[in-house]
């Protein structure tokens, strides 16, 4: 049915959608292969199937995706966690791991929505034997629909008294509250970690049905460019650093990989002395840039 309707994946989906109804793992399908289910199961399967069929996401039917291995909580108000955005915990841990002892970073995730990566990085963190168990780690969004699913996920995975939540456009939030930028004035290293919106107008149009008319559209579209957020973003942290005078700044964005170069170009402007580095995914394609910048 799904494959008769244009699904990618159609086996995997109906597997998903029908072992998350038998609470079952997925040889179960393949050892019990003459099983009935109940009519209660078939009801509820068909309506699943349905909406899969109306190109809705197995994420949004089900209120859950798997992201570094974490188990999160999504609904049609933030964007699905993608496999690709694991490179910035990646590339986030790679950074700590260099860290200078007594030097603890602060974290800020900017556009947090369901809250994958500063959540993954609170748990991460709580397991190491070091002093970066006590990384403040902000998590910041101007969705309060947004923040409230994030707040969901840091109490699902324990960490809701790690992460300072905030609403706020970019940095404006975090500049204009007196409370954490006092928190910050303590701080002289910084991680920032930002998967804003970066699809342009133009290429909006073309994106399959599935994001198109699921996602959040503001979580995804940034202008003719698609770099309308990040034109913002780099004087915002200039302002940051100045301001609290923070000798030493990581920034690591997710990109599209078209933009790469103009990307590069924004960086170098506002930020001279920097040091830029772009890494592929597992497809190959730029699509993080790390950028390390000093005071």
């Amino acid at each position: 049915m799904l494959k008769k309707h244009n699904i990618q994946n159609p086996q995997k989906d109906a597997e998903i959608l029908l072992l998350h109804l038998l609470k079952k793992p997925k040889e179960f399908l393949y050892t019990h292969p003459d099983d009935k289910i109940s009519p209660k199961t078939e009801t509820r399967y068909n309506a699943f199937l349905k909406r899969r069929i109306n190109h809705e996401p197995v994420a949004y039917i089900l209120n859950k995706e798997e992201f570094y291995g974490l188990e999160f909580f999504v609904n049609r108000d933030v964007l699905i966690p993608r496999p690709e955005t694991e490179l910035l915990i990646d590339q986030t841990i790679k950074i700590l791991s260099k860290n200078t002892p007594g030097h603890v970073p602060a974290i800020l995730d900017l556009g947090t929505g369901s809250g994958c990566l500063a959540i993954t990085l609170a748990v991460l963190l709580a397991q190491k034997q070091s002093t970066l168990k006590a990384c403040p780690i902000f998590a910041l969004d101007l969705s309060q629909k947004a923040l409230k699913i994030a707040r969901k996920n840091a109490k699902k995975h324990k960490v809701i008294k790690k992460i300072k939540f905030l609403q706020s456009d970019l940095l404006d939030g975090l500049l204009k509250n007196k409370v954490h930028e006092k928190a910050l004035q303590k701080i002289n290293n910084l991680i920032i970690l930002a998967n804003l919106p970066y699809v342009s107008k133009k290429e909006y149009k073309n994106l399959p049905l599935d994001i198109k008319n699921f996602e959040p559209k503001k979580a995804l579209i940034a202008g003719k460019d698609g770099l309308k957020y990040y034109k913002k973003l780099f004087p915002q942290i200039s302002r940051l650093m100045q301001k609290n005078k923070i000798s030493k700044l990581f920034l690591i964005i997710e990109i599209a990989p078209s933009q790469a170069q103009k990307t590069k170009n924004l960086i170098q402007k506002t930020f001279p002395k920097s040091r830029i580095e772009i890494k592929k995914d597992y497809a190959g394609l730029k699509r993080v840039v790390i950028v390390s910048i000093e005071n």
